[in-house]
């Protein structure tokens, strides 16, 4: 009977070293890395997405107020009726004031009767301050005196005048009130709430907005206040208003 001899072949009693599981441990951990990373961008995207498709839902309710309202814009009211409440018969579910990329937004809401202006809010409405100032001759009424009634047909520029902005986490407001002083308005606005990571640039990033014509895009930071300020309706005040700084 022949015995089996036990092989020399050194290709049947290899294993592998410890440099090279070493290296197979570093292959999937490099391939696991960049899957979290992609699967990270993709939730980024679908956030900025679903926070563009708000804005759209807000410039649409905008747009069907102003036809049920013989061409009237929403009032900017100092206490109660605020725009939230005005439009809600027309964008209905409320959830779509907080957008997803604002994890913060759920710290702001104000006391109200109305159920829509309690909810927390990522977004800011035009206040018209230069279209009320130009139809005041220059002086807002006094307390207790009605204001003018606003209408869409003195938008010059319905296609490039922001109807709807993202705004700053930490702040109440619920319109963007221009001033000559922009430390009085900017600060509510987040012009950066898109970015690539927490640790980007102070001036790099975008957010979305909504434009009276019902266009929604993303703009990247400074471009809707310089060279013109593209929530001013008036000639005069996109100039006026402008606010340029250093990059």
């Amino acid at each position: 009977m022949r015995l089996l001899q036990p092989t020399n072949n050194p290709s049947t009693l290899r294993a592998f070293s410890l440099i090279e599981l070493l290296v197979v441990i570093a292959i999937i951990a490099l391939m696991a890395g960049m899957l979290l990373s992609a699967v990270g961008r993709v939730k980024q995207a679908a956030r900025r997405t679903a926070c563009s498709n708000n804005l759209g839902e807000f410039g649409l309710a905008m747009s069907l107020y102003v036809a049920d309202n013989e061409g009237s814009l929403p009032a900017r009211e100092a206490y109660t009726n605020q725009w939230p409440a005005q439009l809600q018969l027309y964008y209905a579910n409320t959830k779509l004031l907080r957008c997803p990329s604002d994890p913060m937004a759920g710290n702001i809401g104000i006391a109200s009767n109305s159920p829509a202006e309690p909810v927390a809010r990522s977004y800011l409405l035009n206040g018209w301050q230069d279209l009320l100032l130009s139809a005041s001759g220059g002086t807002l009424p006094p307390k207790g005196v009605p204001w003018p009634s606003l209408r869409d047909i003195a938008i010059l520029s319905p296609t490039d005048t922001i109807a709807f902005g993202e705004k700053a986490s930490s702040s109440a407001a619920l319109y963007v009130v221009l001033d000559k002083d922009p430390s009085f308005y900017v600060p509510v606005l987040d012009e950066r709430r898109h970015r690539r990571s927490a640790a980007a640039a102070n001036r790099s990033g975008t957010s979305n907005y909504a434009f009276v014509d019902g266009r929604v895009c993303a703009v990247t930071y400074g471009q809707t206040l310089c060279p013109e300020n593209r929530w001013a309706a008036t000639g005069n005040g996109r100039a006026d208003y402008a606010v340029c700084r250093p990059h």
